[in-house]
């Protein structure tokens, strides 16, 4: 007679000797299989499948130096094309402002040291910190136009306004009104995807953007080989992919863009005597 186990689902494991003695074994039952770890999607392997999708490359075949080096290339180029209206970040990021002074350079090596933003959104406040409770003050976002209309532009107060101007290097953002105090502005903007240099460098994105970046590099790597433009598996499945692909990245982004549009209509106030009704005198806004 042989050794039987028999488990039960409590986690006891029942263990019968030859002898007939029974032996009571704890432990935890045998589970499901887990499922299994998925591996790491690398810019070497995007950059490989977008070699494969044109016919560069076959089934296991390693591309060269110069063409894994051709299809980074290619990569950047895309992405520093598409980066305002396809790929960027939305950002929020806190910086110091400096009582008495109006405006700040912001880009690497700047007032404001950080990737220098596409565009800044009107999603922007103050915070007065000298205050027991932290008090957060939203400042609207204004146009070139609307700040030269500014009659006094060196009054120093609360800012209220922000003027974004997106020059290269650096942008320069400038208040209105003047800081009174050290407040924290706390910024939201949009800034372009980092250039991606390192081959094994892990890629931390959603499969549809992992999709775009096959596709559309395979696209665009197309034109450096001869003939691979007008080969079948060029026209009838990566160009409808990287459309395909594309089109999914411009409705995702569109979608998360979206907001509630609303209208403030300004009302008299009682006993008001100025044309400007509730807006305060000598303000432009």
């Amino acid at each position: 007679m042989g050794i039987t186990i028999l488990q039960s689902p409590s986690g006891i494991s029942l263990v019968v000797d030859p002898d007939g003695a029974v032996h009571a074994v704890f432990g935890a039952p045998p589970g499901p299989t887990p499922p299994p770890i998925p591996t790491p999607a690398y810019l070497r392997d995007i950059l490989v499948s977008s070699l494969r999708a044109i016919g560069v490359l076959q089934e296991g075949e390693m591309p060269s130096s110069p063409q894994i080096e051709g299809a980074m290339d290619a990569m950047n180029y895309m992405l520093d094309e598409l980066s305002s209206s396809i790929f960027f970040a939305l950002v929020s990021e806190d910086f110091p402002l400096v009582p008495g002074q109006a405006a700040y350079n912001i880009g690497i090596g700047g007032d404001f040291n950080t990737i220098r933003p596409i565009a800044i959104m009107d999603q922007c406040y103050v915070r007065d910190t000298y205050l027991a409770n932290y008090v957060d003050y939203p400042v609207q976002l204004i146009g070139q136009a609307a700040y030269n209309s500014i009659d006094v532009k060196n009054v120093q107060s609360t800012p209220e306004n922000f003027m974004y101007d997106p020059q290269y290097p650096l942008g320069i953002i400038t208040f209105y009104y003047i800081p009174d105090k050290a407040y924290t502005f706390h910024c939201v903007s949009v800034k372009n995807l980092s250039e991606i240099t390192a081959l094994n460098t892990q890629i931390s994105l959603p499969p549809e953007f992992k999709s775009f970046l096959k596709w559309n590099t395979a696209k665009v790597l197309a034109s450096d080989y001869q003939g691979m433009t007008a080969a079948p598996n060029y026209l009838r499945v990566v160009l409808p992919m990287a459309r395909r692909s594309m089109g999914m990245i411009q409705r995702i982004n569109a979608a998360n863009r979206v907001e509630e549009a609303s209208m403030d209509i300004p009302m008299p106030q009682r006993g008001a005597q100025d044309w400007r009704g509730p807006f305060n005198s000598g303000r432009t806004y």
